[in-house]
């Protein structure tokens, strides 16, 4: 079986920053990714998050503070059809890939059946997977894939870690452009 990491922590302990340094390399090595990232937004603060799928760069609006959706996390209302349409685009890019990532499987994206649909695709996919799990969620996913925990002065240490084990149990399956 392929890898699955799946990295965790407190807030502002790096999983994001983790999430994107792994997408940098295996792009550098040429590995096609499929995935979703949820950035922030920030104006003067954190106002919102974007939802992006990686193999078409498709982004959307996913949550916002002036949002008046009823989907809520804390301040911050959901558009669930934004989440949908980023997670069809995802699942069907998953047999074209040579990782998967997704940052993160959290409470925001999980309002959409179809996120949580496509999160189960990955998991069933027969590639490596490198998810950013919230740790309210970590006991749902714990069992299917090795926990990580980040800490913000670990990055550079786990990145090594993530990327050599992602290149030991996949040498040779990345096909190349």
């Amino acid at each position: 079986m392929p890898p699955r990491i799946l990295l965790t922590g407190a807030p502002g302990s790096g999983k994001s920053t983790l999430a994107a340094a792994v997408i940098r390399a295996a792009r550098a090595r040429g590995w096609r990714i499929a995935g979703i990232v949820s950035p922030e937004i920030r104006r003067n603060g954190r106002t919102g998050f974007r939802i992006i799928d990686l193999a078409s760069s498709d982004e959307r609006l996913m949550a916002s503070v002036g949002s008046k959706s009823e989907h809520r996390v804390g301040k911050y209302g959901v558009d669930v059809a934004a989440v949908d349409e980023v997670a069809r685009r995802f699942e069907r890019s998953i047999g074209r890939a040579d990782l998967l990532v997704i940052d993160e499987i959290g409470k925001m994206e999980l309002f959409s059946a179809e996120f949580a649909r496509a999160v189960e695709a990955a998991f069933a996919a027969d590639l490596p997977l490198v998810a950013v799990v919230h740790r309210s969620l970590v006991p749902q996913y714990a069992a299917r894939g090795e926990v990580v925990e980040v800490s913000r002065g670990q990055l550079d240490a786990l990145e090594r870690t993530v990327l050599g084990r992602l290149d030991r149990e996949t040498a040779g399956a990345h096909r190349q452009p």
